[in-house]
């Protein structure tokens, strides 16, 4: 917590060495370091663009390219909430360069990065979270389309700030809210593209980590979940499914509220449903702050969730007609968007997009150890990272990019026909 405040420094200088015009263009925007940063052979940049100049609209990114980047691809990473910061949650908390030592503020290496085999590129969306901003006064107010239509004006008007990256293989990585986000910008780009005739965005595959895809799903799975790792009792979980509508639209009813609160009662503030597996801190207030500290916008920001009954199935299968890849995979120690929903929305996809099993349901293998289970159907794959929670390249960082790498590789992942035998401790 305390490393994050400080790593929200270091980036503010950071920023503040481009000058007043961080977008203008590569050059103004580049990072000649950041405090406390170890020597690297790879350059970073970070600034604004434009999404909406009436309106004063201008997100916030950061770009941490390859060493070798001009072979590599460009991917973008774009946190979910709604409302989280992309750059101080994928770009210094799970697969960007650096981490942040909690004890001195200063920065290490990641050797895990996904900027060791692509351009990563982090945003700041919608509006309001991190550092993008909109100069209209009050609060902010966002919603799936308006996030998604902003997204795509960003990368365009980045690639004209960023022209050496037109036409690069292009992918949209994301997590948990990102369900939405990713395939919704992704439409926008296929349709976009198909429409003008143009491949300045070269869009090639989709990855989303513990994905909301459809929350009459994904929603009550979580039951099933805490009760098949022994958080919640038979009763509760009775009584919870039985009298329980998960549907936005849904009024409480006494049974449901009173099932809930013993919900409450046996998770209790003792576990993290993010990983249920790892032990959480106890002392909320160690940074001295009077709150507790959050990585997401809970203030000013108000996201229209109304959509978290929409399925987002229709539009990924929209995505793979258009030739594009789409990897799915989940942390299998996260209760709050569990494997189990996911993987029978993902075969329900490959159903509806007329698609067949090419490698069926079977271990994957990282460092010799089982890393998780994958199915793929053609272009559509499925995967679970054993021993991962909600944030998987941050509590499973060695398998995420085992996992990365072969999807953009458009490989399988490692199995056991690779490997002769699984190693053993």
């Amino acid at each position: 917590m305390e490393g994050w405040m400080r790593m929200s420094s270091l980036l503010l200088l950071a920023v503040s060495l481009c000058g007043s015009f961080c977008w203008a263009g590569p050059s103004a925007d580049l990072i000649t370091s950041l405090p406390g940063q170890p020597n690297v052979l790879f350059a970073q940049y970070a600034g604004y663009i434009d999404v909406d100049a009436s309106a004063g609209r201008s997100f916030f990114y950061y770009l941490a390219e390859a060493e070798d980047a001009s072979s590599k691809p460009l991917t973008l990473w774009l946190n979910g909430g709604p409302g989280c910061s992309s750059v101080g949650n994928g770009g210094f908390t799970e697969n960007g360069p650096f981490r942040v030592c909690s004890a001195s503020g200063q920065l290490k290496e990641n050797q895990f990065a996904w900027n060791t085999v692509s351009n990563m590129l982090y945003l700041d969306s919608p509006a309001g979270v991190g550092w993008s901003y909109t100069n209209t006064s009050g609060y902010i107010v966002a919603n799936d389309t308006l996030t998604a239509q902003d997204n795509f004006i960003f990368l365009q008007n980045w690639f004209e700030a960023f022209p050496e990256y037109k036409g690069r293989e292009f992918f949209i990585t994301g997590e948990s809210y990102a369900g939405h986000y990713v395939p919704q910008l992704a439409s926008l780009i296929v349709d976009y593209m198909t429409q003008n005739g143009t491949s300045v965005v070269n869009l090639v595959g989709l990855a989303i980590g513990n994905p909301l895809l459809d929350g009459l799903v994904d929603f009550p799975e979580r039951n099933f979940f805490l009760w098949s790792h022994a958080v919640i009792s038979d009763s509760t979980y009775r009584s919870i499914m039985e009298n329980c509508n998960y549907s936005v639209l849904s009024v409480p009813n006494d049974a449901c509220v009173s099932a809930s609160m013993d919900y409450d009662r046996e998770v209790s503030g003792y576990i993290d449903e993010y990983d249920i597996l790892i032990d959480v801190c106890l002392a909320p207030n160690i940074t001295g702050l009077p709150y507790r500290w959050s990585y997401c916008n809970e203030g000013s920001l108000l996201y229209d969730e109304s959509g978290l009954d929409d399925s987002m199935l229709p539009t990924l299968s929209h995505i793979l007609e258009h030739g594009v890849s789409v990897l799915v995979y989940s942390g299998d120690e996260d209760s709050v968007i569990p494997f189990g929903g996911t993987r029978r929305l993902v075969d329900q996809l490959a159903k509806m997009n007329g698609l067949e099993t090419s490698v069926p349901y079977s271990p994957w293998l990282d460092g010799g150890q089982v890393g998780g289970w994958t199915q793929v159907y053609g272009r559509l794959s499925y995967a679970t990272v054993r021993g991962g929670g909600h944030m998987v390249p941050f509590t499973s960082p060695g398998r995420a990019l085992t996992l990365f790498k072969s999807f953009l590789a458009g490989g399988p992942l490692p199995s056991l026909s690779s490997r002769s035998e699984v190693q053993r401790a």
